[in-house]
């Protein structure tokens, strides 16, 4: 939701507006299955446990399923929320303490 007011304070006017709700509508419409039983079966297993994010040096804790049905990360295509705990990165982007959706294929198991 904090996406879209941003989108709503940029549009210069009203055509953009209109662009933006009929965007925020499609994606309200899509609904997904929500995570598979192997992403089920995964978190179950893994819970807490410690992964590296595939082709970063970023690593962290499985947190959470995303149950998610609807949206751009729905549970069917990132169904793993994986807290950040470390991060080589020293700049504005260092991810340390945020928590992000991922896929299957994206995480290793340390």
């Amino acid at each position: 939701m904090e996406t879209l007011l941003v989108g709503i304070k940029s549009c210069k006017n009203k055509d953009d507006l209109e662009q933006l709700a009929d965007l925020y509508k499609s994606v309200k419409k899509v609904v997904c299955s929500g995570p598979s039983q192997e992403a089920i079966d995964w978190f179950e297993v893994n819970k807490d446990k410690t992964v590296n994010i595939k082709t970063t040096d970023m690593e962290g804790k499985v947190k959470k399923l995303n149950t998610s049905t609807s949206g751009f990360y729905s549970g069917d295509r990132y169904p793993i929320y994986v807290e950040i705990t470390k991060d080589s990165r020293t700049n504005e982007y260092n991810a340390v303490g945020y928590t992000f959706e991922y896929n299957l294929e994206q995480l290793i198991l340390i």
